[in-house]
């Protein structure tokens, strides 16, 4: 999968070499004032999707031009954890984005 720009300010897809944050993590973001850590907002089962069905769920947000893609990665291993790691980060966005 393509890494993805959705539209309005509803998120992004990082799907391609990009580092995620999960709850936890300290973020500092000096343009919207904010400062402080990742916190679970609903604690819910993770859950499998396609990609197929993954892109027809944010159809109506997606861009038509993306974000340039990094460089594939090399080993295997970093790469699969990086994918679960970006499905945790998905599923985190949609339920702070749907206020759910």
């Amino acid at each position: 999968m393509k890494n993805k720009v959705l539209i309005e300010g509803k998120g992004e897809i990082r799907a391609n070499n990009y580092m995620v944050v999960a709850p936890g993590c300290y973020a500092i973001d000096k343009k919207k004032g904010h400062e402080g850590s990742y916190t679970i907002a609903k604690d819910l089962s993770v859950m499998q999707i396609t990609e197929g069905g993954l892109l027809e769920l944010l159809k109506p947000y997606l861009r038509k031009e993306t974000t340039p893609t990094a460089p594939p990665i090399k080993n295997n291993l970093k790469k699969k954890s990086l994918m679960k790691l970006g499905r945790l980060a998905i599923g985190l966005l949609l339920q702070n984005n749907t206020g759910n």
